[in-house]
């Protein structure tokens, strides 16, 4: 394995997860775009997805979404929220 690179074995199989009871395809570029997502919101207070229409962006946030509030869920912790500001 890469070492520059960090791995999310618990959030990607409940991405794909989602991805499978929302009958979506797990591909792994969006999944990199999905763990992009979630690394960056580790960091940041918030962030915003852009990119063209149809490009998944509000897919990848709700599956993300999903499987944060599922693993949070599976340790008694609160579900994950989304807050949009427009």
């Amino acid at each position: 394995a890469n070492p520059a690179v960090k791995e999310w074995p618990e959030e990607e199989s409940m991405m794909k997860e989602s991805c499978e009871k929302w009958g979506l395809i797990y591909h792994p570029s969006w999944k990199k775009k999905a763990i992009q997502l979630y690394e960056t919101s580790l960091v940041r207070h918030g962030l915003m997805m852009v990119g063209p229409a149809g490009g998944g962006k509000t897919t990848a946030t709700r599956v993300l979404l999903q499987a944060l509030s599922e693993i949070a869920q599976q340790k008694g912790l609160p579900k994950c929220e989304e807050v949009r500001m427009n």
